[in-house]
């Protein structure tokens, strides 16, 4: 993440090709580099390209900066000032890229033809004269819906993956499953490793990764219980095999028991919040309630009563 804790650089704003900063204390330029997270590599191949300027002249490796100095770094690749409103994306900005992902679409190639969330953001982005090919930061199984944050430039995606690996983002999803969940039940924590016996499927294994989620009663309805959900670890699964560990397989989640369900795997990236990793501004974005969820009887009220 961008040293913002000690208070080196602010950051001054985005045209679409440079990023630019203002220096509050003196450093150097290998400092000021470091501070904005480039990698040594990408720092290097940056001053070598002249794409760092500091008041308007390309500077040394160890050049020094007094306070009040402007640093401006020419991004590799062309952003779009704006986009029209599509229904896949719910926010953007010349960083990075949240999208709405719909069931049965991949986020990223498996080495088949299937079409992926990510081809059908590099058109559009394509559409609006940006060169940019988005890069998925994480992921959601195919049968899953919602939000998905992407990286829009190779300088920054180190510090949006930082995000995730450091556990810096909350995101909460919207579940379903069959029976009466039990309120006392609002902390599952087991490890989870890889199923031996069926390569699709990861388990509870005492051999695992350590995974933790908190699971919150949104509401009951027809026989099933609305749950929010939140992971305090990434495992490939973790929610699905967690719920299913505990006894209450996802509805719709047929390779972990769950029963057959007309709307899918009921599972919904519903909310994530985080702080800009380069801005510093905190965000808050919501992906609406699937339909499917509304004709098993739930709504926003659930939602708007909830305190997660």
């Amino acid at each position: 993440m961008i040293d913002f804790m000690n208070k080196r650089m602010t950051y001054l704003g985005c045209d679409g090709s440079h990023v630019c900063w203002r220096v509050n204390e003196s450093c150097t330029a290998s400092q000021v580099l470091r501070s904005i997270s480039l990698s040594h590599k990408q720092a290097m191949q940056a001053m070598q390209e002249h794409r760092v300027l500091v008041d308007g002249s390309a500077p040394s490796w160890n050049a020094e900066f007094k306070s009040n100095a402007k640093v401006s770094l020419e991004l590799t690749h062309r952003l779009p000032d704006t986009l029209p409103p599509d229904p896949l994306v719910v926010a953007h900005d010349p960083f990075f890229l949240v999208a709405n992902k719909p069931a049965g679409l991949l986020v990223h190639g498996d080495g088949t033809t299937s079409a992926t969330l990510t081809e059908r953001l590099t058109v559009l982005l394509a559409s609006h004269g940006s060169d940019v090919v988005p890069q998925a930061v994480q992921r959601l199984d195919l049968p899953t819906t919602g939000l998905v944050l992407f990286s829009l430039t190779k300088e920054f995606q180190p510090c949006f993956d930082m995000l995730v690996e450091k556990g810096d983002m909350r995101k909460t999803y919207l579940a379903v499953v069959w029976g009466a969940f039990p309120s006392s039940l609002q902390r599952i924590e087991a490890p989870i490793g890889r199923d031996r016996h069926d390569a699709r499927r990861m388990r509870v294994s005492r051999t695992g990764k350590e995974a933790t989620t908190v699971v919150h009663i949104l509401g009951r309805r027809h026989g099933s219980t609305l749950l929010g959900v939140e992971i305090l670890s990434g495992r490939r699964h973790q929610i699905r095999v967690h719920l299913a560990n505990a006894g209450f397989p996802l509805m719709g989640d047929l390779l972990y028991g769950g029963k057959p369900c007309d709307g899918g795997l009921m599972l919904h990236a519903w909310r994530e919040a985080f702080v800009h990793p380069v801005t510093n501004v905190p965000i808050d974005l919501e992906a609406p309630m699937p339909s499917r969820f509304c004709k098993l009887g739930f709504s926003d009220g659930d939602l708007q009563e909830s305190s997660i």
